[in-house]
């Protein structure tokens, strides 16, 4: 007999025995598993790793320019803060501020101007307003050809200026009661529209908009 079978001989009567347990192959099987399940795979770390890395923040040196910060004038075109500016360049960035400013006014009254319901607000709101205005003046003038009226209220010239007095006082506060309530909605859909726009977008609406009234005037020329 061989060194080989007697070692073999000698294994399997230990596992007999007892003393030795034997080995199953899913066990085995199961424990490379484990032992490959805990290694951890290097590609999905060094991906993992490198998404966790944070993102890089400007050097200190480098200044970063917003446009936001441009167009209200709290930043230069050159990225110096106001406190950073110098006289000049203050003065500068506060035209710069107001042009811009200017310049979003015009387009969100051009915006306002364009939608019907607005204009018909308007024509509301200007007939409420005359109607105040010209009672007003018949008040005056009841009082300049019958000055009675104003110390005999009681008399007929002093009842009808009471009267157009109360009438002119509802037609100018119906006004801005219908301003509050219908136009200032309007204006502030308005200017909340302005105020998204970039300002290249604002300039290309002010441009558009001022060759169409250029091309009206042509054709009413003709």
């Amino acid at each position: 007999m061989s060194l080989r079978d007697t070692i073999e001989a000698a294994r399997k009567e230990a596992e007999e025995a007892g003393s030795v347990p034997a080995a199953s192959p899913k066990a085995s099987k199961a424990g490379e598993a484990a032992d490959g399940g805990d290694r951890p795979r290097a590609g999905f770390t060094r991906r993992s790793v490198t998404r966790a890395r944070p993102a890089r923040e400007a050097a200190s040196g480098v200044r970063v320019i917003s446009s936001e910060k441009v167009r209200r004038g709290s930043q230069s075109a050159s990225g110096k803060a106001e406190s950073e500016m110098t006289k000049e360049e203050r003065k500068a960035a506060r035209n710069a501020r107001r042009d811009e400013e200017d310049r979003r006014a015009t387009l969100s009254r051009v915006l306002l101007n364009q939608r019907p319901e607005f204009r018909k607000s308007q024509r509301v709101w200007w007939a409420l307003i005359g109607s105040g205005l010209v009672i007003t003046l018949v008040t005056w003038a009841i009082t300049y050809f019958y000055p009675e009226a104003a110390t005999n209220p009681s008399s007929p010239a002093g009842i009808v200026m009471l009267v157009a007095i109360v009438f002119a006082y509802v037609a100018i506060i119906a006004a801005f009661v219908y301003d509050w309530r219908k136009v200032r909605p309007l204006r502030r859909a308005a200017d909340a529209e302005v105020a998204s726009m970039s300002s290249k977008k604002v300039m290309a609406l002010l441009e558009a908009d001022a060759k169409q009234l250029e091309q009206e005037g042509k054709a009413k020329k003709k």
